[in-house]
């Protein structure tokens, strides 16, 4: 068996210049992990340069400390592999760390072709918000090795960023000195300047670059030709400013794009007959959209999809952009909706609950409600949605009762267990920080804790890998309180 401090290696995941991945299991556990091993001369100080990136860019897991006091917080849902632990290793440097699954961006393009224009938009605006996200803030982190062989994707879709072997935190004025390191073809030229002053600017260029790249020699728009243009000039006072104007730019292409596509339909016939119709009913005074079912069929299906998965900032804009954008004269999608009667409500409803249980925060929950009201009103849902969707719309002002009523409904549900992770941990955190008088007794608040424990107890198994570390730390604070519960009843 071969072994790397507390590691079984499992398996090979790539090999560079000065380093090997493998994939690991931790031992007396069947925790699997990726772990980076960095040989040669300077593999202690670039290692723990890396180690130090990678926790700088760490979510704070599910509980942190802020005042004193012990807070449920959102884990960091941005695509980074989570840093679990470094050490030395005889000579070498080891980082062990969330174990992401894909192939790479330059494997897919090698294997199959370029991406379409829409697929390059759109790994352009996640990766863009992503770095936008590593730039600010506390972090203040330059990726400076942006390039097809580090990005992993999932069904041709961004799913991790990977390897910062050259990642450098910004100084106070902003900006890193360059010390040489970067990849030819994908590294700004200040990279290569010793002493060159690098800031965002640079990482901008690592993406035009890489994004150039991705789109192979197919035909772009103008507009994204010339932002690609601009991103990937030599001076950098040329290139766009920030990596909000990078997307602001890529998401203003997308749009576009999409129209065109609209344009050409109707051109075609597709939708001219809709249209037409639409037309009438509206100087008639009414919005007679309910007849065209063919074109919810397809934006429920485009809804399905975008709230399947847990939400980012970057799904939550693109989720906004599609149903705000007109598809005729001033309707928008939205409006369609909320005009479709039952076909309306059923989509509403969804949407609402992928905005609900997947949203990144409190706003995004308090939108799935809004919209689970909606959909009540339009109606159309089957018993146990409409149940569901009263729980949710009830959410909108979040107390322990109603969570917990969502809560014993969800239990009933088969396959829901993330979703009961989620309003658990929400319920805990009403519990942990109110009153008994605010849930209505003492009694009230342990049988809630009891319920929960319980049935967490019992279903470890339902819970994927990374659910299981957050149901352990959940546990942990349920039998805390539980714990406090008792003492006071003694």
């Amino acid at each position: 068996m071969r072994t790397v401090g507390n590691y079984e290696i499992t398996g090979l995941l790539g090999r560079g210049g000065m380093a090997e991945v493998y994939a690991v299991r931790r031992l007396g556990t069947e925790r699997q992990f990726a772990c980076k091993v960095i040989k040669g001369a300077y593999a202690q100080q670039m290692g723990r340069s890396e180690a130090a990136v990678l926790k700088r860019l760490k979510s704070g897991g599910l509980f942190g400390v802020h005042g004193g006091l012990w807070r449920l917080r959102r884990r960091n849902r941005h695509p980074v592999p989570a840093f679990e632990e470094s050490f030395s290793w005889g000579n070498a440097y080891c980082i062990v760390m969330e174990q992401c699954q894909g192939r790479t961006l330059e494997q897919l393009l090698l294997q199959e072709s370029a991406l379409e224009e829409e697929e390059v938009l759109l790994l352009g605006i996640r990766l863009s918000s992503l770095l936008r996200w590593m730039h600010r803030g506390k972090r203040r982190v330059l990726y400076l090795d942006l390039k097809p062989a580090n990005i992993l994707m999932k069904e041709k879709q961004l799913n991790a960023l990977v390897d910062f072997g050259c990642a450098g935190v910004l100084g106070r004025g902003k900006t890193l000195s360059a010390d040489g390191l970067g990849t030819v073809g994908y590294a700004a030229p200040e990279q290569f300047q010793k002493g060159e002053a690098l800031t965002v600017r640079t990482d901008i260029y690592g993406l035009g670059r890489t994004l150039k790249a991705a789109a192979g020699k197919g035909t772009l728009s103008r507009s994204l030709s010339l932002l690609l243009e601009q991103c990937t000039r030599a001076e950098p006072s040329d290139r766009p400013g920030s990596m909000r104007e990078v997307r602001r730019r890529l998401t203003g292409c997308l749009l576009s794009a999409k129209m065109k596509k609209w344009k050409a339909a109707c051109r075609r016939g597709r939708v001219a007959a809709a249209v037409w119709v639409l037309s009438l009913l509206l100087a008639a005074g009414g919005l007679g959209i309910f007849g065209w079912s063919q074109s919810l069929a397809g934006w429920e299906a485009k809804i399905n999809r975008l709230t399947e998965t847990p939400f980012d900032a970057v799904q939550g804009e693109q989720l906004e952009q599609y149903l705000n954008e007109r598809v005729f004269f001033h309707v928008t999608r939205r409006a369609v909706l909320s005009c479709a009667g039952k076909r309306g409500g059923r989509i509403l409803f969804r949407m609402g609950k992928g905005y609900w249980y997947r949203g990144a925060g409190e706003k995004d929950q308090k939108k799935g409600s809004r919209l689970c009201r909606e959909a009540l009103e339009l109606g159309g849902l089957d018993g146990r949605m409409s149940r569901e969707a009263q729980y949710l719309a009830k959410l909108e002002n979040k107390t322990a009762k109603s969570l917990f009523g969502l809560f014993q409904f969800l239990e009933e549900e088969d396959n829901r267990a993330s979703d009961l992770l989620r309003v658990g941990k929400e319920l805990i955190q009403q519990l942990y920080f109110l009153e008994d008088s605010r849930v209505g007794s003492g009694e009230n608040k342990q049988r809630m804790l009891l319920e929960a424990e319980d049935y967490f107890t019992k279903n470890r198994e339902l819970f994927s890998g990374k659910e299981q570390e957050e149901l352990l730390t959940l546990l942990e604070v349920l039998e805390e309180l539980l714990a406090e519960k008792e003492g006071e009843n003694v």
